[in-house]
């Protein structure tokens, strides 16, 4: 009580209104709310929403800084053989509705180019991101390099994933594209990762040009087996939703 009533005593909220200060405040940093007390500037917590808005744009490429998952609209019609797709709009409309229900599924989102797949998958890395989960959203060939370049360790270290208690949140986009041809290699450490994943209860959605038997015949390259290994434990993860975008 006494540091509002050295506020309100303060000869700064009696003197002449400068346009250049906050018109709230007066450059105080507080707002005294007549019979209420005071409470922190609002301008001060817009300026910390702003800069926290910002920290967290540069997690994510600028072209998808303005779709939020609470905001998201289905995508433009799209076209097969130069028809529009029927179910195209309804599809998107039940898998925005259940992104919005239960944004922490593990989302698998397969389909042509142009169909909005990146987008959603964004989308639901800004929420991840919002809610101060780890998060990392990394193309697949990127991924595959840096397990390379840091002899077999994940960009996001696979021991700290494991240990990790909170869940986290991995977007593999273009899951059907290694950069280069198909190694032993890299089908052994992406099935690694899938595996820990699973441990640590890790949200993993992935965007991929390709379905599910395309994917198999892609992943299969270097060893028969392995395709249909790393597509059975992707659909066994707990919690994981394939959707088909053609």
């Amino acid at each position: 009580m006494a540091t509002l009533e050295r506020m309100s005593q303060n000869p700064n909220l009696n003197r002449p209104k400068d346009a250049s200060e906050c018109p709230w405040c007066r450059g105080l940093g507080w707002e005294i709310l007549e019979g209420k007390g005071a409470r922190q500037c609002r301008h001060i917590q817009v300026e910390r929403q702003s800069a926290e808005t910002a920290r967290l744009l540069q997690a994510i490429p600028p072209k998808y800084h303005g779709y939020r998952l609470e905001e998201l609209q289905p995508m433009p019609q799209t076209f097969t053989n130069g028809l529009p797709n029927p179910n195209w709009h309804p599809k998107q409309k039940d898998l925005i509705a259940r992104m919005n229900h239960n944004p922490y599924l593990s989302y698998y989102l397969l389909g042509t180019w142009g169909k909005g797949k990146t987008t959603y998958a964004m989308c639901l890395y800004r929420h991840a991101l919002e809610e101060g989960r780890p998060a990392l959203a990394i193309t697949l060939a990127e991924l595959l390099k840096q397990m390379r370049a840091f002899d077999s360790k994940c960009v996001v270290d696979l021991e700290s994933f494991r240990r990790n208690k909170e869940q986290q949140f991995l977007l593999i986009d273009e899951f059907g594209d290694a950069g280069s041809r198909v190694t032993d290699f890299a089908s052994a450490s992406l099935r690694e990762l899938i595996n820990v994943c699973e441990e640590s209860n890790t949200q993993l959605v992935l965007t991929a040009n390709k379905n599910e038997i395309e994917l198999e015949r892609y992943w299969s390259q270097a060893d028969p087996e392995r395709g249909p290994a790393i597509m059975r434990k992707l659909k066994q993860k707990k919690g994981a939703f394939i959707v088909e975008m053609f």
